[in-house]
């Protein structure tokens, strides 16, 4: 399963895609996003098909001050959980103002 989330009303908030659609001969563009207006989206190629949309949360996403891991959980306790083990050839992070 590929996901994609945020820590929204008290607990995490998953966007999800099947990992069985995705084939490991094959390059993927997936972008991942929460927009502001309360859902969490996740794209496979641009386009959301097969996608399952997280939301609408009417809390918003919770502000914290934790450093970002790429595919790995920050708010455990214990050592980096859910991380991918597969290869990322690029990462890019974007902060928008508080929404």
């Amino acid at each position: 399963m590929v996901m994609v989330g945020v820590h929204a009303e008290a607990i995490y908030r998953y966007a999800t895609y099947p990992a069985s659609n995705l084939s490991v001969n094959q390059s993927y563009l997936i972008t991942g996003a929460y927009d502001g207006d309360g859902k969490v989206w996740i794209w496979v190629n641009n386009n959301t098909q097969d996608a399952i949309a997280a939301g609408p949360y009417t809390d918003g996403v919770e502000q914290n001050d934790s450093i970002a891991l790429l595919g790995a959980d920050p708010q455990t306790t214990d050592a980096p959980r859910y991380y991918f083990d597969g290869r990322i050839q690029l990462a890019v992070l974007q902060a928008w103002a508080n929404h």
